[in-house]
Parts: C-alpha cells; sequence; structure tokens
C-alpha cells in the first residue's frame, strides 16, 4: 500500500491530523454525556457500558452495552432516540472501520467508568443522539474522505508518471516478465521435477516425427505420490494417428496432454519433462477436450446456411466440440498436433462412433489434390506418396499416381469401442493403437466388456489367475486401496501405463464404485450390463421384488388362484374375505399413516 507523505496535501494533513485526535474527542463527549445522568439515577443503573463509535453507512451512534436505558435515565436524556439494538453478530456485523474502533477502546467512561458489564457482552443498544448528530455534521465519515483522498492523489501521481515514463516502463516490464520466465524454466532444467525426475533438453528437428521417452505430465507429477511415465513414437510413415482407449480414469486424458505439453515447451526452447524428446516442428497444437469446450460460446453460421433455434445463446455441448474439431480439421497441417479427448461425445452413441471412425479414415486414407501450400523443404503442406510398392496407387486405375497428404500428427482418446469391429477402419500404417494397461480378473472382464487386439497379460489372465499386486502406481493410494477391499473391488487395477493394443472395457461401474456411488446401485448396474451383453431380458431388481407392496400383491394372486378352484358359493365367500381383508388393511395402514404424521 502507498503511503501519501506529510506536505503534500494541506487537506489530506488537516484531516489525518482531526482523525488522530478523534479518540481523544470521542472520549471527552462520553464524560459530558454521562455528566448529564443524575448521580441517583446513575446508582440505580449499574452495569452499563457507555461508548461512541462510528458505523459505516450509519453514523456516530452511542453504544451502551448490558440493557437498553431505563425510563428514569431517558427522563434525564430527552435526546437519546433508539437507533437499533442487538447482539454481538449484529455487532460484527456493523464492524467500525480502524479509526472507530481505536477511538472505541480508548474511551474513558466518566462516571461511569466502575459500572459492571458482566453477563452481558454480547448485547448492546444504539443511540442517536444530539451529540452524536453534531459528530456527523462536524466530522462525518473521515476514513472515507482520508481513503478518497488518497486515491485521487495516487491516480494522479500514476497518470503523470506513466506520461512521463510510460514506454520505458512498459519495456522494462517485458524484459523483467521475460527474465522471469527464462529464470523459472533454467532453475526446472536444473532441478528437474518432484524428486530430482529429470527434465531433458529436447531435439528439434525437421523431420515430421515425435519421439519421446519415458514422458511425463509436468504438472500431474507434482501432485501425485508416483507418476508412471509414458513412452511414444509418432513417424513421417507409420503410426502418426493415435487411438487411445482404456477405462475411465486410467490416464487418458493425462497422456495426451502431457504430449502437447512437452511439444509447446519444446517449442518455447525449454527443457521438458523426459528422458529424451526429438520434436518435429509444428505449425500449432489444437486440443478438444472437455476443459476448453466451453470456449465456443457463440455458434457461428456455416457459409450459405442459418442458426438454428435459439442461435443467439450458448450452443449444447456436442454443437461447441464439432465446431471446435471443425475448425481444428480446416486449418490442420501435416505439421499440426491434434488432441481430441472424447471425441463425438454428447450424441447418440452410434453417431458418435461413426464420426470418430469416419475422421480417422479421413485422415488414414483420403486420396486428396495437393495443396497450394506445399513446400518442396518439409514444411506445412508437405505431400508424400502412398507407403507401398511400387508408383501408383493399386487402389486407382490411371496412369497418374494421385497424391496423399500426410495427416497431421493426432491423439484421439476414446470409449467407442465399436470403430474395431471389422471394416469400420480401413488399414493404414498411419493407425496406432494404444491403451491403458489394467489387470483384471478374467471372470469379472466378461461382465464389462472383453480386450479386443490386446495381450492377455494386459488384464491378469496369462495363467487364468490373477498376479500378485504391482506396486502402488499414479493416483493409487492405500487409502483408496483399503476402500476397494472393503467393498470387493480388487478385481480391477490400473497400472496407468501406455501399451500397444484395443481395450473395449470402460469400467466404468469400477470407476463409479471408486467415487462412492452406493453399492446396491452398482451390483444393479452389472446385472443390467449384463443380461444386455447375454441378450437376455433385464429383470426387475431383487430390492424391488422384495418390497412389501409386491409382496402384498404375490399374496394376493396366490389368494385369488387358490380361490378360483372352489365352487360357485364358496368362491364367492372367499373373494369376499380377501376383499374386506384387504379394506381392513388399508384402513390400517392409513391410520398408523396418521399416527406417524
Amino acid at each position: 500500500n502507498l503511503v501519501i507523505a506529510a506536505g503534500l496535501c494541506p487537506e489530506l494533513d488537516r484531516i489525518k491530523a482531526t482523525y488522530r485526535s478523534l479518540p481523544g474527542h470521542l472520549s471527552q463527549v462520553v464524560a459530558s454525556e454521562l455528566q448529564r445522568v443524575p448521580r441517583y439515577v446513575a446508582r440505580q443503573n449499574m452495569g452499563h457500558l457507555w461508548s461512541v463509535l462510528y458505523l459505516p453507512q450509519v453514523g456516530f451512534v452511542m453504544r451502551v452495552q448490558g440493557q437498553q436505558l431505563s425510563a428514569d435515565v431517558l427522563d434525564a436524556l430527552p435526546d437519546y432516540e433508539l437507533a437499533f439494538e442487538g447482539s454481538a453478530g449484529l455487532d460484527e456485523e456493523w464492524a467500525p472501520g480502524p479509526h472507530d474502533g481505536d477511538a472505541a477502546d480508548s474511551l474513558t467512561h466518566g462516571p461511569g467508568s466502575g459500572l459492571d458489564n458482566k453477563g452481558h457482552a454480547n448485547w448492546a443498544a444504539f443511540y442517536r443522539t444530539t451529540a452524536t448528530r453534531e459528530l456527523n455534521d462536524r466530522f462525518g465519515d473521515l476514513q472515507y474522505r482520508i481513503q478518497d483522498l488518497e486515491a485521487t492523489l495516487v491516480a494522479e501521481m500514476v497518470g503523470r508518471i506513466l506520461r512521463q515514463f510510460g514506454p520505458r516502463l512498459q519495456r522494462a516490464a517485458a524484459a523483467v516478465a521475460e527474465l522471469d520466465c527464462l529464470v523459472a524454466l533454467a532453475a526446472l532444467a536444473a532441478d528437474g521435477g518432484p524428486g530430482g525426475a529429470p527434465y531433458c533438453r529436447p531435439q528439434l528437428t525437421t523431420d515430421n516425427m515425435l519421439s519421446i521417452v519415458n514422458g511425463r505430465h509436468p504438472l500431474a507429477e507434482t501432485v501425485v505420490e508416483t507418476y508412471i511415465p509414458f513412452t511414444t513414437t509418432m513417424n513421417q510413415d507409420r503410426g502418426r494417428l493415435q487411438v487411445v482407449t482404456g477405462p475411465n480414469a486410467s490416464g487418458k486424458s493425462c497422456y495426451a496432454r502431457a504430449v502437447a505439453l512437452i511439444v509447446f515447451l519444446a517449442h518455447l526452447g525449454a527443457y521438458v519433462p523426459a528422458d529424451s524428446a526429438t520434436i518435429g516442428l509444428a505449425d500449432r497444437i489444437a486440443v478438444r477436450s472437455a476443459a476448453c469446450a466451453a470456449a465456443v460460446a457463440v455458434p457461428t453460421a456455416p457459409p450459405g446456411g442459418v442458426l438454428a433455434a435459439g442461435g443467439g445463446v450458448r450452443p449444447s455441448t456436442f454443437m461447441a466440440d464439432m465446431a471446435q474439431v471443425s475448425s481444428m480439421l480446416r486449418h490442420a497441417t501435416c505439421r499440426t498436433l491434434l488432441v481430441l479427448d472424447e471425441f463425438g461425445k454428447g450424441t447418440l452413441a452410434a453417431d458418435g462412433g461413426g464420426l470418430t471412425a469416419s475422421l480417422l479414415n479421413h485422415f488414414a486414407t483420403g486420396i486428396i489434390e495437393a495443396p497450394e501450400a506445399s513446400t518442396s523443404d518439409g514444411a506445412a503442406g508437405e505431400i508424400q506418396k502412398p507407403s507401398w510398392d511400387g508408383d501408383t496407387d493399386p487402389r486407382v486405375s490411371g496412369d497418374a499416381a494421385p497424391l496423399i497428404a500426410l495427416p497431421p500428427r493426432l491423439i484421439l482418446c476414446t470409449h467407442f469401442h465399436e470403430i474395431f469391429r471389422p471394416g469400420v477402419l480401413s488399414p493404414s500404417p498411419q493407425l496406432a493403437f494404444l491403451q491403458m494397461e489394467v489387470l483384471s480378473d478374467p471372470r469379472v472382464v466378461a461382465t464389462h466388456g472383453s480386450a479386443v487386439g490386446a495381450d492377455a497379460s494386459s488384464y491378469g489372465t496369462r495363467s487364468g489367475r490373477l498376479p500378485p499386486p504391482p506396486p502402488l502406481p499414479l493416483h493409487y493410494s492405500s487409502h483408496r486401496h483399503q476402500q476397494q477391499q472393503a467393498v470387493g473391488m480388487d478385481e480391477h487395477v490400473f497400472l496407468y501405463r501406455l501399451v500397444s493394443g484395443q481395450c473395449s472395457a470402460s469400467f466404468g461401474v469400477h470407476c463409479a464404485r471408486l467415487a462412492g456411488l452406493d453399492e446396491a446401485v452398482c451390483r444393479r448396474a452389472l446385472e443390467i450390463i449384463s443380461a444386455q451383453q447375454s441378450g437376455g431380458v433385464v429383470s426387475r431388481s431383487l430390492r424391488a421384488l422384495s418390497s412389501p407392496q409386491v409382496l402384498l400383491n404375490v399374496r394376493r394372486l396366490r389368494q385369488l388362484q387358490a380361490s378360483a378352484t372352489l365352487d360357485g358359493p364358496e368362491r364367492d365367500a372367499a373373494l369376499r374375505r380377501l376383499l374386506q381383508r384387504d379394506a381392513e388393511e388399508a384402513q390400517a395402514a392409513a391410520g398408523a399413516e396418521a399416527v406417524g404424521m
């Protein structure tokens, strides 16, 4: 905070001098007010503590702690008008400013200084008097007047400095900001991450590739005890389109964002969290994830099109996602790094899966003309011939061999396991399928889905038995392990390790258990999933079938079935007894409910 020196503004100095003398003046006001109370009345009203203080938006008031002034005191002080009263909570709500508190604490109470307020410290009555009105007229709110004057002087000083030294200060601030960033990056390069985890000097290359060995997320590793690093490679001729699958909360998004951050840091000239990294130059990094879905606030009509109804408000989540991805695809080149996290989410699963598969096929096998921005030195717009033997694309007849634009480097995290069905994705060397490794009991995997194209050991099924528990990995604390043992959730262990393969199990129920969802809800979810996967009928839950009303209906049905075998008169009598019993039970239930209310 800036402090205005004395002598700079005479008006401010005068107000501050009055402010400093205010406590003593208020003490004199209290003493003179107490002198107005006759002694015999004062002796009859022991237990009052008097003080004058200033309350914002109220002004000066006389505070009497203990109880309201009695009628005989008010007769002696006819100018006293009760403003309000309250306990300590009210007093705190109307807390005075700093100068008011000092004044109140330094008061001397004259003849009333020996009054005992024991037992009444949390209650006070506040009065407006002739003396407090004079204080309001004479002083007003000194604190706000001081603050306003100081703010005016500071604004004037700042304006004068900026007019005279503004450009120099801006250049100095920019230089200091850059220096601060460089020092921070240098310290990180020298010290490494948590526990001395190494940061390496990345190798930037004009080759259109990406290779990271034992990479880490620079932020995630700072908030967990153990971080499982990853190794990934995208070559120019293969593996540029990574499809990452795995259960919920297994680390897919963390991996994708870690790659984007490492590429970004490398282009800054900073060291990166990895053992080694070779980064091909990128022209942009584009990310579509739930964290940035709100960035698209207002929809735009397509060329020649119109906005949908309600287009003036924020678009739906799915529309925002599509707008982001559409912009990414329009501007993507072979030098672009794209991160698509849960693309297609928010609509019908069939539509989302179809869009995801179509996007991958578009990049993997799309035969297009060479863009105008193509160059010969491997920059944005680079064109590469198909990676098959010979000079001609066997899929197209004719003498001219069409060109395939080198796809961007893409990391796509998805739960649309339908794209792995035969014929959905066209074979391409540019497609690379990765998964987050999980150890699972094979008896349980069948309930959640199976592994497609993955090594059996990824699910702990090599010998048909669960392997020994591994060390607790990223985000897998001992407290969570105890929680899992308590509810029987040890059938899945997330390893947070990136491996080759395709995973078609999301283990959503397992994640719901970890999040604390009621165990009965989780069990019912497993029943429904099992029935759907087996093609059976989803039956009512045991909880619903065991409800009192269902049991009563079953009993009635059995009684009706038994009555149907009787002769006419006996059947009629049995039905009458059944209806009478039902009426009596309903009346008794209504009476019990009325008593409970």
